[in-house]
């Protein structure tokens, strides 16, 4: 029987590479201090204030609080016929030097957690209060990954939206000008695309195989893929300083810290989504409640006439919309309309031209006038047309009343002693094209008749056929929320959910 491959792709090479340590935070610390004791003849020694800290970096983090100034003992290139300068020069150099190398690790500090955030796809990060930031989390896992198999560093590298290139994420045990290195091709690194397959890749010795492309220079290194259940994100290497073997239990543990590395960035960007879907909802919540406060509730007093309204459904609110108000001639003004897109446009729509009509209407233009300059607010304040249903009304003392509709606006009248029927005063919608004319129809009211008006025929064909099956119990009526109250018993028998009714009625 044939012995089936590992699941790991493993390469064997007996050469042996060298590479040469990149100096650390420490070694250049020693290195400026034995450079300022040259040149001032003072030495730099780490005050009360200042602390060596251990972090996710190899060789340790520094929190320079402050440096103490001692005569330098031992001083390698100092003159001896030279003096060290005034001890006021030497502690302002050494303020200036503490005040670089602070702003220097926090920005470095800034920078690490900025990447671990971009590894999350998301700007800011949020984090629950005593919870670790999530670049200290991944470090930990990378730390304990690499510690368990004994090698000396790790890195996460993500994929770009394109799925071109790779950029360092995070890691541990690199040195920190990593993070300003440009992203790798992802064409071309070989181990990293074997990964991306599916395989575990471990070079073991990779000094003689430089086609594989490894992101630092080490002589043995594992490649395993970080991905969720549908989507691979990047690669995840730990690296070891010398060449040696790794086992399939070794592998095995790098490839459950990949999983608990993706399983990191997932509930991250999971968090942020979760946020983002509250923070839309409050805000659409909010302005629910704005265009509630904007839409009346209270009939205006006008003299002969009455106003209503049968509301349509919860769920369509945001795309229609109504108003009406009594100018200061006594006329009262009313206007309907359904916007032809939806959610958050719909409702910004409306409110758009609910505000034109309201600016326009009153100064007594008449309704056609009226339409005419919402129609060219609504053509000039966008780049692309966007339809809207609109009707308004004038209803003045006497009687007259004055409609003019455009896209779908339809007309129910219903007099005392006859039957009612429906006009259609519709035309082209708003928003469309701005050279469009529009018309105005001028009706007589009689007294104690009712006209309905309507964005959809539908629910004033249900209408007249209750009227024409039971003429009293909607035309007797005394007032006009009689009236609402009866048209909303017979929508809702005949299971029609109609955009809102606006119902006129004459007094007297």
């Amino acid at each position: 029987m044939t012995k089936s491959a590992p699941a790991h792709l493993r390469l064997f090479s007996d050469a042996t590479a060298v590479r040469e340590p990149e100096a650390d935070s420490a070694d250049r610390l020693t290195s400026l201090r034995s450079s300022f004791a040259r040149a001032t003849g003072w030495s730099l020694e780490h005050g009360r204030n200042g602390r060596r800290t251990t972090g996710g970096h190899r060789g340790g983090e520094f929190d320079f609080g402050s440096f103490e100034l001692r005569l330098a003992t031992e001083i390698e290139t100092h003159a001896s016929d030279k003096s060290p300068i005034a001890y006021d020069d030497a502690a302002a150099l050494a303020g200036g030097i503490t005040e670089i190398l602070n702003e220097l690790m926090q920005s470095r500090d800034a920078l690490r957690k900025r990447e671990a955030e971009l590894a999350a796809g998301v700007p800011l990060v949020s984090t629950v209060e005593g919870d670790r930031h999530l670049a200290e989390r991944l470090e930990a896992v990378l730390r304990g990954t690499a510690e368990a198999i004994g090698c000396t560093a790790a890195g996460v590298y993500l994929l770009d939206s394109g799925t071109t290139e790779l950029k360092l994420r995070t890691h541990w045990g690199l040195p920190d000008g990593r993070f300003l290195e440009p992203a790798r091709q992802l064409a071309g690194s070989m181990a990293d695309l074997e990964a991306l397959a599916g395989h575990a890749v471990a070079l073991e010795d990779a000094g003689t195989l430089s086609s594989w492309n490894l992101p630092e220079p080490f002589p043995a290194a594992v490649c395993v893929p970080v991905s969720s259940a549908t989507t691979p994100l990047g690669t995840l290497w730990v690296f070891a300083d010398s060449p040696r073997p790794f086992s399939d239990h070794e592998v095995n543990l790098v490839e459950i810290a990949a999983g608990r590395i993706a399983a990191d960035l997932e509930r991250e960007m999971l968090l942020v989504e979760t946020g983002e879907a509250t923070d839309l909802r409050r805000h659409w919540n909010e302005a629910v409640q704005h265009r509630a406060g904007r839409t009346p509730q209270v009939a205006p007093l006008v003299e002969g006439w009455e106003i209503a309204v049968v509301a349509g459904p919860h769920d369509e609110s945001d795309r229609d919309f109504y108003d009406w108000f009594a100018d200061g001639e006594g006329r009262l003004l009313a206007c309907l309309g359904r916007a032809d897109a939806e959610g958050f446009a719909a409702a910004l729509q409306c409110e758009t031209v609910r505000a034109s009509w309201r600016a326009h209407a009153r100064h007594g233009l008449g309704a056609q006038r009226v339409l005419g300059l919402v129609n060219e607010d609504l053509w000039s304040g966008a780049t692309e047309g966007s339809a809207v249903d609109f009707l308004s009304c004038v209803a003045e003392a006497g009687g007259r009343l004055e409609l003019a509709g455009a896209g779908r606006a339809y007309l129910l009248r219903a007099a005392p002693g006859s039957e009612p029927h429906y006009l259609n005063l519709g035309g082209p919608a708003l928003g469309i094209d701005v050279e469009v004319p529009f018309a105005a129809e001028k009706f007589e009211i009689l007294p104690k008749e009712i006209v309905v008006v309507s964005g959809d025929n539908r629910p004033l064909e249900r209408i007249v056929e209750a009227w024409r099956t039971d003429p009293k119990a909607v035309a007797d009526v005394r007032t006009v929320r009689d009236a609402a109250a009866a048209l909303d018993r017979v929508l809702r028998r005949a299971s029609a959910a109609p955009s809102p009714l606006l119902i006129l009625r004459r007094t007297r």
